[in-house]
């Protein structure tokens, strides 16, 4: 699988896969918080991203074959090494500084992988560091158009947070909503025709590797797994239900048909064993219960209550802060064409306040107060069970910048699962400045890569320059004149 960079996931709202049997007409100009396109996503980077801070889904929004890849953003591999500290390294720091003064730096590389690293090194991404991870995939599967598609549209109303696909074949129109809601906990999909009887398809839910799907009552999938297939990984566990209005939900192999509804709604509902607590190896309860119930009190309430208490919800963040910039008739175009066009040097201020407000959009969907982990390199959208450089928390920068905007942007609540993961590194950390960088009580380190629970000890990436070498230990040999947390 092609590995995806921020950058490129970011750069992604201005690809332009077009498919020609669609007809790029459009009923209504968009609203200033929509981005929309004519065609389906060609692949992840063009996907539309909804999120609630903890469950996630890219939506590809194709027409016989709609594709939902799925995050829950404790799913990660890798393992908790408790002993991986070198609990004697401090006492090279001598010789180390030494080295330096005499600009000896081959020496220092070697001394410092030999003495500054992890006893069981590796490198983020593999080994016990681990990667986040796919949570996996529902898959939907549509009977192949009678007629051409016309007047498609792929959006995400960004001051809803709701996302959604429409056409139509001949006459029939076809409408899907998805949004996530924090409120239940869920991920929530209505599927509609104008034509009575018309909705019809499979869906299946699945993952990679690591993982079994079986149905687990009246139109409900479970799909059960551990992040690597090894005892000991972390457990996770997606429910998908389907009702229906009208027609039948019947089981099938991996999956549920529907048949003749008028309309579907499909809730999903996923959670894992983590928790973020070093004391309990970062190992909680089975996360069966917990998602059972979830599912079944989402099931209850209508999609029309479920919309709307997800978006009173969300607004309460998002309508914070409005900007406007003034409207040009570029305003009205697809978003890839108003991102090409402006490229070529085509005035559209509200493209500037779409993405402002887009910035703000992805911190809601990815870092909710309540949230058990904070955003990662990705937010919490990342497909693969491998992704770049780990997917992980990097606090020489990255970590630091996703959460620039948190108070700026007003959204301070965002920042909290930030400043909780902060706060949960100190019995880990107190351990590892005592083995390392003989600091007092109230000090400790972290590493610039880091998961969601992993290893103890300063990592080693392996060759290093002597210039980093040099950098480091002078951070090192500074280290007892700091205060609190300090990134190696």
């Amino acid at each position: 699988m092609k590995k995806t960079s921020r950058r490129t996931f970011l750069g992604g709202i201005s690809a332009t896969a077009v498919l020609s049997r669609f007809r790029s007409t459009r009923a209504a100009e968009p609203s200033p918080n929509t981005i929309w396109y004519r065609q389906p996503a060609g692949k992840w980077e063009e996907a539309l991203a909804v999120g609630n801070g903890r469950l996630g889904a890219m939506i590809f929004g194709g027409v016989e074959k709609e594709r939902l890849q799925l995050n829950e953003i404790t799913v990660w591999s890798g393992k908790l090494e408790p002993n991986a500290d070198r609990m004697e390294s401090r006492k090279s720091l001598p010789t180390i500084r030494q080295m330096i003064k005499e600009n000896k730096y081959a020496d220092v590389v070697k001394v410092m992988l030999a003495e500054r690293t992890c006893k069981t090194g590796g490198r983020f991404g593999r080994d016990s560091y681990g990667s986040y991870q796919t949570l996996g995939d529902l898959n939907l599967e549509f009977a192949p158009p009678s007629a051409p598609v016309s007047e498609y549209q792929r959006w995400l109303d960004i001051g809803e947070a709701v996302a959604g696909v429409s056409y139509k074949v001949g006459d029939d129109v076809w409408t899907r909503e998805i949004f996530s809601s924090a409120v239940d906990q869920a991920l929530v999909m209505r599927i509609i025709c104008s034509r009575k009887g018309a909705v019809n398809f499979t869906a299946r839910l699945s993952r990679s590797k690591f993982a079994e799907t079986k149905q687990t009552g009246t139109g409900t999938l479970t799909m059960r797994g551990t992040s690597t297939g090894v005892p000991g990984d972390l457990r996770y566990e997606a429910q998908v239900r389907i009702r229906t209005k009208g027609g039948t939900v019947a089981g099938s192999e991996n999956g549920l048909t529907v048949k003749n509804a008028d309309e579907a709604v499909i809730l999903l509902t996923a959670g894992t064993d983590y928790v973020l607590d070093y004391t309990k190896a970062y190992k909680g309860a089975d996360p069966h219960e917990a998602v059972t119930q979830t599912l079944k009190k989402a099931a209850r309430r209508s999609f029309a209550a479920l919309k709307t208490s997800h978006i009173r919800d969300y607004q309460r963040y998002f309508q914070r802060v409005s900007i406007d910039f003034g409207r040009t008739a570029n305003a009205a175009l697809p978003t890839d064409d108003r991102l090409r066009r402006f490229t070529a040097g085509e005035d559209d201020p509200a493209l500037i306040a779409l993405f402002y407000q887009f910035g703000r959009y992805l911190l809601i969907s990815s870092s909710c107060p309540e949230n058990p982990l904070p955003s990662n390199s990705q937010s919490i959208w990342g497909d693969g069970l491998s992704l770049p450089w780990g997917c992980d928390y990097k606090s020489n920068i990255n970590f630091q910048m996703n959460y620039w905007p948190a108070e700026t942007a007003n959204l301070s609540e965002c920042h909290l699962p930030m400043l909780r993961m902060i706060e949960s590194l100190v019995p880990s950390g107190e351990i590892t400045a005592k083995a390392y960088l003989t600091a007092p009580a109230g000090r400790w380190p972290t590493r610039p890569t880091r998961g969601a629970g992993q290893r103890r000890g300063l990592a080693g990436h392996g060759g290093r320059s002597s210039a980093a070498a040099r950098g480091c230990a002078n951070t090192y040999g500074n280290i007892t004149r700091s205060r609190g947390i300090v990134t190696i």
